[in-house]
């Protein structure tokens, strides 16, 4: 089991990589087959499972099999401890999901 302390580490760890932030922005929108996950990302396979394996690890997104596939589900709760976290430091003083979504695109 993790501590409060490792797990805020593993999901900061997993949101400081582009291509993690990349994924969040889409999964945020709906909810994606791995196959499609990978269709706009510029690298193999494999690669895109790793950064997958990132983002579940630290439970950021949740993977279920569907048949032969596995579908990506973002799991946004799990950035609660992150925002309270964050919010300890007085620079948050309100949760508003427009402004955390435009955070996890490129829309800025």
């Amino acid at each position: 089991m993790l501590t409060d302390d490792e797990q805020l580490s593993r999901i900061f760890m997993a949101l400081s990589d582009k291509t993690r932030r990349d994924i969040m922005s889409r999964l945020l929108k709906e909810s994606l087959t791995v196959k499609k996950v990978a269709q706009p990302l510029s690298m193999s396979m494999a690669a895109v499972s790793k950064h997958l394996n990132v983002l579940r690890d630290s439970g950021l997104i949740e993977q279920v099999r569907n048949g032969k596939e596995k579908l990506c589900t973002l799991n946004i709760d799990c950035l609660f401890p992150a925002i309270i976290w964050m919010e300890s430091f007085g620079t948050l003083n309100f949760l508003d999901w427009d402004s955390l979504e435009l955070l996890l695109s490129d829309e800025k």
